[in-house]
């Protein structure tokens, strides 16, 4: 299969339902563990699909909605998109406090020092404003308190 093939798949697995997307889901487990046998044991690196966000673990290529996003540069955006994930923030009642909860994961895990001013938006910086419009689509906020959540329903 092609990698052109293989996207194409995937942006119709985003789009499709519930329902459909958890039977596609089994059908490529299965196909996933036959890749493995014959490969020798070498199994294929998942994908994994949560509402509009797909990610590969590590989270260094996303998709929302069918749009490909490279984030092997952006490890402050990486890693606040993974700890939202690990932490289940996917309405405003899960939602994590930017200041006491993802920055001191971010600046642990990436070894960056500790800013002063600590905004979301600096996490989602590039020269082309792509990772603007992922945080746009991907990144809510609760009606201001400093607590953010994945919209991914």
């Amino acid at each position: 299969m092609t990698v052109a093939r293989a996207i194409e798949l995937f942006r119709l697995f985003l789009l499709a339902s519930r329902d459909k997307r958890r039977a596609i889901e089994r059908i490529l487990k299965g196909a996933d563990e036959e890749v493995a046998k014959q490969s020798g044991g070498t199994r294929v690196e998942k994908i994994f699909v949560r509402g509009k966000l797909g990610y590969r673990p590590g989270f260094e290529d996303v998709w929302v909605e069918n749009i490909p996003y490279d984030l092997r540069e952006r490890i402050k955006a990486r890693l606040c998109l993974q700890y939202l994930v690990e932490m289940k923030a996917f309405d405003a009642n899960s939602a994590r406090s930017l200041v006491d909860e993802i920055d001191p994961y971010v600046r642990e895990k990436g070894n960056f020092p500790r800013s002063a001013t600590i905004k979301i938006d600096d996490y989602f910086n590039d020269r082309a404003g792509r990772l603007q419009v992922l945080r746009r689509e991907l990144i809510a906020s609760v009606r201001g308190d400093g607590r953010y959540f994945l919209k991914v329903d």
